[in-house]
């Protein structure tokens, strides 16, 4: 091993935690049209482990952020790509704004 990786990968070992993982009883899956005004994908939930909000527009962009989120305020989510939130980080709501038109977005959410 490395004189200089060393040092680090001792630190590392020390601070690593184990993990717990825990089973999960059921699930939501889905689709939401997104419009080019501020539409609700996902509603506020306080037991939230996992969202994945993947854009199924092969042309659009979608932008996602909070109620009365626009192409300007959002964070981008391209054509084909997903937004993944998960361990319980954010139980808020999530809205989407399209560019231009109307584009689909598909969800998982346990």
């Amino acid at each position: 091993m490395s004189q200089y990786l060393r040092p680090f990968i001792e630190a590392l070992s020390l601070t690593t935690q184990p993990v717990s993982i825990a089973a999960v009883a059921s699930f939501s899956v889905g689709q939401v049209s997104v419009a080019t005004t501020s539409t609700l994908i996902r509603a506020a939930n306080t037991t939230r482990k996992f969202l994945e909000i993947t854009n199924s527009s092969p042309i659009r962009d979608v932008y996602i952020g909070n109620t009365g989120v626009t192409i300007t305020t959002g964070h981008i989510v391209p054509p084909g790509s997903s937004f993944i939130i998960d361990n319980a980080v954010c139980t808020a709501a999530f809205y989407g704004v399209a560019q231009g038109a109307a584009a689909t977005v598909t969800y998982i959410e346990w």
